[in-house]
């Protein structure tokens, strides 16, 4: 892992001028409650939205329901997460970690991840992996379906907003509370992270968590989820870009 003091003065000088954060357990229950909240009501959205007949044979990589559902589901995720900082007595930009970042980290950030991406696309040439099938037919039927401008959006903003929002700035928030638990938080919101990315095979998934332990790196730095949530936008657009250019 790289060092992690670069952004501690600013995270410990923020904790220090508001009430704590909530602890650990409830931290957890939060999150779990607004991620929940936000699935069941895409969920129930996408089965009024298609029909429940519509919704089964159309499957889990269709791009019109992912989308959608995504379009829903962030939001609320968001709000419910805003609530509970709220809750905290905490002003919720600052509780979420939504405040202004350097250039200097956004420019680390962006070389290290392209060189990151790139490493993991030369690797993946050298043993002849294949391209994600999910990542190539999600934007294949989203184009086919009419939706593909949704797609995009959901796949750039709602997506990584509520998943920034979630792992990088809530549960950050209320589980970083020394130097010494930095470290394993960065490791465990980038295995959390990880773990919701099952639609891809082991390759993938393994690059997921690399991608989160530099964003949650890059959250301790800064102290600023605003910047991850740009990196992540950025990942997701070029990786749609990519997705583009197999299916033409």
């Amino acid at each position: 892992m790289p060092r992690l003091e670069a952004g501690e003065t600013a995270e410990q000088e923020t904790n220090l001028l508001r009430p704590p954060p909530w602890g650990f357990w409830t931290t957890l229950a939060w999150a779990a409650f607004a991620f929940a909240l936000g699935q069941i009501a895409g969920f129930a959205f996408v089965m009024l939205w298609m029909g429940r007949v519509a919704a089964r044979a159309a499957g889990p990589e269709s791009g019109a329901m992912v989308a959608m559902a995504t379009i829903v589901s962030s939001p609320i995720t968001c709000a419910v997460l805003a609530m509970a900082a709220r809750l905290a007595r905490w002003p919720v930009g600052e509780y979420l970690g939504f405040v202004a970042f350097r250039g200097r980290d956004f420019l680390i950030g962006l070389l290290a991840l392209t060189g990151l991406l790139i490493g993991f696309a030369l690797l993946g040439m050298f043993l002849t992996w294949p391209e994600p099938s999910f990542q190539i037919e999600v934007y294949r039927t989203a184009a086919a379906s009419g939706l593909l401008p949704l797609f995009v959006l959901a796949a750039v903003v709602f997506g990584p907003s509520a998943e920034e929002t979630l792992f990088r700035g809530f549960l950050f928030r209320g589980w970083v509370r020394s130097k010494h638990s930095a470290a394993p938080v960065v490791v465990a919101t980038a295995l959390l992270w990880s773990l919701l990315h099952v639609q891809y095979d082991w390759f993938f998934i393994l690059q997921v968590l690399a991608i989160g332990l530099v964003l949650g790196w890059l959250r301790w730095r800064s102290g600023s989820t605003a910047l991850t949530l740009l990196l992540h936008g950025l990942i997701n657009l070029a990786a749609t870009a990519e997705a583009i250019t197999h299916s033409v």
